[in-house]
């Protein structure tokens, strides 16, 4: 795949209960990431999260992210 080719990502979501987790301990943190999605249609998605853009972020780590569609200018700017 070159650089410049889209790639589709799949990323399955599920509710979470953050007060529930076991493995927080007093070491852990919570080191949000924000990231911006926009198609060719122009549609935008934000997204905040805790998971870093490793295999472990994604797939094997706890947690949390959330996603909104911005649907106004006012949103956006």
């Amino acid at each position: 795949m070159e650089a410049d080719q889209n790639k589709r990502t799949s990323i399955p979501v599920h509710g979470v209960s953050t007060t529930r987790l076991d493995d927080f301990s007093k070491e852990s943190k919570f080191h949000p990431k924000v990231i911006y999605l926009e198609d060719i249609h122009g549609k935008r998605i934000l997204g905040c999260g805790s998971a870093n853009l490793t295999l472990s972020g994604w797939g094997r780590n706890q947690e949390v992210f959330t996603f909104r569609e911005i649907e106004t200018k006012e949103q956006y700017n």
